[in-house]
C-alpha cells in the first residue's frame, strides 16, 4: 500500500495518512477506508492513484470542503487538502488525540503532536482542544461510537466536554447522528457506553422523551402485584437492554443454553426497541386508590412516540416499521404466558401467535424476555418461569412452525381460478392466508380440505356481498 501511494507523489507535494486509518495501522489492523491529506493539488494526485490503482475517481462536495475519492478493487482512498499552513495544524483541527496523527508517505514517519499514539496504548479517547464539539457537535457522540468500537475509555476530560456542551448535538444533521448511534448499536457490549451516554446528558439530549423516565422510583406494585419494579423506569430501561445484550452474546446465566438469535441486520433496531420500549409510560400514567401507578395502554403510545422519534433520526422506513411494532407489541408474549398459567394454551394458539407475528417471533421473544428480567434486581419464580416458556415458544418457532411453513401450499391462487372460475381480487388472499393458517394448526392436510375452506369463504363473501345490495 505504501509503495502504491508513494508512487503517485507528484513533485513538490507532501502526502499524509491521516485519520483513523493510523489508528488502524498503530494496531496493526489493515485500515479499510484510507484518509489522505495532500499539501499541493489532491485532484492531481487523485488522478495518478487511481491510475496506479486502476481505480475510479470520484470528486464529493465543493470548494474548501470537496473531497476527491479513489476506489479501487481493494482499497478506498479519500483524498482532500492539507488544512492549514502545514500537517501539524491540520491535526489541530481534528478531533481527537488518536485521529490526530500522520503518517509521512515519503518517509515513513510519524507525526504525532497531541500524543495520539500514547493513547491509544492506554485505550483512552482525549480531545485535540477544548472546541472540538463547538466545531462539529457530531464528534459528541463519535467520542462513544470509537470507544465501543475499540472498547476504549473516554477521558475525563472528553467527559467534561460533554458535559458541557452535550445540547449542540441537536445541531448536528439527524443523518449523521443515526450513523453515529446505530455504529454503537451494533457492538456487541453497547450497554456501558449508552449509560455513559446518559450519565453526561448527551442520550437525554439525543433523546429528551427518555428523560421523565429517570424521574422518581416507581412504587411497588407496578401495574398489578405480580409486576414491580424496584428502581425508576430508566434504570429498568437499563436493566433490559443489558440482558437483552447477554441474550444476543450468548451469555445467558441458565442451567440451559438457549442460544437465541435474530437476524443480524435487526440488532440496533431491536436494541433500539428496548431503548425505547416505555416512554409511553410517562404520558398515560395513573394513580390507584391505593397512590400506586399503572401504565394502561403504554405500549401503543410508546410506538406513536418511537415513530416520532424515528421520523426525527431519519431511519429507513424498514427500520421504523420494526421498532414501532416491536414497541406495540412487546406486551404480548407476557399475555399469552399469563393465559397459559391459567389454562394450558393449546398448538392453535401458538400457531395463530406464530402467524400473527411472523418472521419477527424471535426478535419479539427476546425483547420479551429482556423487558422482564430487567424488572427487578432479583428474577422472582414467576419470572424465570415466563423465561423458560418464552424459550420453548422461540424453539418451537424455529424448529417446528419454520419447517411446516416451508412445506408446499395446499393450494395456489390457480387452484382457485381453474376450481372456483374466481378472477384474481383480494378475496384471493383471504381465502389463502386461511387455508394456510389450518394447515399450520393441522386442521386439514390435502387439497379437499383446503376446497372446502375455499367454498365457505366464498359462500359468506357472497352472501355479504347480496346483502349489501
Amino acid at each position: 500500500m505504501y509503495n502504491v501511494l508513494k508512487q503517485a507523489i507528484l513533485p513538490h507535494q507532501k502526502v499524509y495518512i491521516v485519520g483513523g486509518a493510523v489508528r488502524d495501522i498503530i494496531f496493526n489492523k489493515k485500515p479499510e477506508d484510507i484518509d489522505i491529506a495532500v499539501s499541493e493539488d489532491p485532484q492531481k494526485y487523485g488522478k495518478q492513484l487511481a491510475k496506479i490503482t486502476n481505480g475510479r475517481l470520484i470528486t464529493i462536495g465543493k470548494d474548501q470542503k470537496k473531497i476527491i475519492k479513489v476506489v479501487s478493487k481493494t482499497s478506498s482512498f479519500d483524498i482532500s487538502p492539507i488544512r492549514g499552513s502545514s500537517i501539524k495544524e491540520d491535526l489541530s483541527l481534528r478531533d481527537f488525540t488518536i485521529n490526530a496523527i500522520a503518517l509521512n508517505i515519503d518517509n515513513n514517519s510519524i507525526i504525532d503532536p497531541f500524543l495520539g499514539a500514547k493513547d491509544i496504548k492506554k485505550k483512552k479517547i482525549a480531545p485535540v482542544s477544548e472546541t472540538i464539539f463547538k466545531k462539529d457537535p457530531i464528534r459528541l457522540i463519535r467520542a462513544y461510537r470509537i470507544a465501543a468500537c475499540y472498547n476504549f475509555s473516554i477521558a475525563e476530560s472528553a467527559i467534561d466536554l460533554i458535559k458541557k456542551y452535550k445540547n449542540l448535538i441537536t445541531e448536528s444533521a439527524a443523518e449523521r447522528i443515526k450513523h453515529e448511534l446505530f455504529k454503537i448499536l451494533d457492538t456487541p457490549y453497547s450497554c456501558r457506553y449508552i449509560i455513559q451516554m446518559a450519565d453526561s446528558g448527551l442520550l437525554f439530549s439525543i433523546f429528551p422523551e427518555l428523560l421523565p423516565l429517570t424521574e422518581n422510583p416507581t412504587q411497588k406494585p407496578l401495574q398489578n402485584k405480580k409486576l414491580c419494579l424496584d428502581f425508576n423506569i430508566f434504570a429498568h430501561t437499563m436493566r433490559a437492554y443489558h440482558y437483552l445484550e447477554t441474550i444476543l452474546n450468548n451469555n445467558f446465566n441458565l442451567p440451559i443454553n438457549p442460544a437465541l438469535k435474530i437476524d443480524k441486520k435487526n440488532i440496533s433496531s431491536l436494541k433500539l426497541a428496548i431503548l425505547l420500549h416505555d416512554i409511553g409510560k410517562p404520558e398515560i400514567k395513573k394513580i390507584n386508590e391505593d397512590n400506586t401507578p399503572t401504565f394502561e395502554g403504554h405500549d401503543k403510545k410508546g410506538a406513536e412516540l418511537a415513530e416520532k422519534i424515528c421520523k426525527r433520526l431519519k431511519t429507513s422506513s424498514k427500520e421504523t416499521d420494526y421498532i414501532k411494532f416491536i414497541i406495540k407489541n412487546h406486551l404480548k408474549p407476557l399475555y399469552l404466558f399469563q393465559k397459559n398459567c391459567i389454562t394450558p394454551i393449546t398448538k392453535e394458539a401458538e400457531i395463530k401467535f406464530f402467524i400473527t407475528y411472523s418472521d419477527i417471533t424471535p426478535d419479539l421473544l427476546i425483547h420479551t424476555i429482556a423487558d422482564i428480567l430487567g424488572k427487578n434486581k432479583t428474577a422472582s419464580k414467576q419470572d424465570i418461569d415466563f423465561v423458560f416458556f418464552g424459550i420453548k415458544l422461540y424453539n418451537k418457532f424455529q424448529n417446528q412452525f419454520l419447517l411446516a411453513k416451508s412445506l408446499p401450499p395446499l393450494i395456489t391462487g390457480n387452484d382457485l381460478i381453474k376450481k372456483f372460475s374466481l378472477k384474481p381480487s383480494p378475496l384471493f388472499a383471504k381465502i389463502l392466508n386461511a387455508v394456510e393458517e389450518a394447515r399450520l394448526i393441522r386442521k386439514i392436510s390435502d387439497k379437499a380440505g383446503a376446497f372446502k375452506i375455499a367454498e365457505k369463504i366464498i359462500s359468506l363473501n357472497s352472501q355479504a356481498a347480496n346483502q349489501k345490495y
